[in-house]
């Protein structure tokens, strides 16, 4: 019988997050040398692939940064 109170269906459950470490924002990747990456990047020499190559990063990455940072290619 509902005795009116409102019952969660999570109710008692922990979420997957709850007392979990977090892991590394690059699970132990050494940094990216972003003043580096930049040079080469406005220098419009490599395509965006071979300059993630180049650093050892992901093209994506790469690609992402520059547009937050408003990066223009030569």
């Amino acid at each position: 019988m509902n005795s009116g109170v409102s019952r969660s269906v999570f109710a008692g459950r922990e979420g997957p997050s709850v007392g979990a470490p977090r892991l590394p924002s690059r699970r132990g990747r050494r940094d990216i040398d972003w003043p580096a990456i930049e040079q080469d990047y406005r220098a419009g020499l490599l395509s965006l692939r071979d300059l993630a190559e180049k650093h050892d990063c992901a093209h994506s990455t790469i690609a992402n940064h520059a547009g937050r940072h408003c990066w223009k290619r030569v």
